[in-house]
């Protein structure tokens, strides 16, 4: 991570002596850390302005802070990551299975060593969140794509038009209406389905309704 970026940090622990400590060597690299001894003090703490992240220093009890951590409502999906002075491989995949973004056990003469290690985690964790909400706007980006393709396809049919001339009527549209060339596609394609199961309706099994059904669908376009 780098040092420009200044992240907002909530340490949680009954013996203040850790995250006070933690407190000191994350200011000491510009990070905004807060210490709270009772975690029934979280959900004022993670109120507006969210923190980047919040660190549970537990005591012997470690899969009880785990589940506390992970299940605390207050998080609202704020990254969160446990420091304890024992070490087991249970707490590393009890850790991985509450959602802790790591889990560090460190004496207090050597927590400086996991500063590094800290500000690392919650580099990663939010290049994924960016990833992730960059793959979701692609996602949303291809959507409309196809529903602007699928409307124009439509109207290329109906109309008896080249994809250009459909494409152009569509955008038209659109703006006479002030709307979202995306959204008017989906409407249109949404009515279209409506037509097209009124007229299933209608029909029944002995296909009557058919020629009335033929001579328009009521887009208004």
């Amino acid at each position: 991570m780098t040092d420009s970026k200044q992240w907002r940090i909530v340490l949680v622990g009954e013996d203040t002596s850790v995250p006070t400590r933690l407190q000191e060597l994350l200011a000491a690299r510009s990070h905004q850390a807060h210490v709270l001894q009772r975690p029934s003090d979280l959900p004022e703490a993670t109120a507006d302005p969210r923190p980047d992240l919040i660190i549970f220093c537990a005591g012997p009890d470690v899969e009880s802070a785990l589940r506390f951590a992970a299940e605390a409502p207050e998080r609202q999906e704020i990254p969160f990551l446990l420091i304890t002075q024992c070490w087991d491989e249970r707490l590393v995949l009890a850790g991985a299975h509450h959602g802790a973004l790591a889990v560090f056990a460190s004496r207090y003469e050597n927590l400086p060593m996991c500063i590094p290690a800290i500000c690392s985690a919650i580099d990663r964790h939010a290049a994924m969140r960016q990833l992730l909400h960059r793959t979701e706007q692609l996602k949303a980006a291809l959507e409309q794509a196809r529903t602007i393709s699928a409307a124009t396809g439509v109207l290329m049919e109906r109309l008896r038009l080249t994809r250009q001339q459909a494409f152009e009527v569509l955008r038209r549209a659109a703006r006479t209406r002030r709307t979202r060339l995306g959204e008017l596609a989906g409407a249109l394609l949404l009515t279209l389905e409506s037509v097209n199961t009124l007229y299933t309706t209608a029909s029944g099994p002995t296909g009557h309704g058919k020629r009335e059904a033929a001579h328009g669908t009521g887009l208004g376009i």
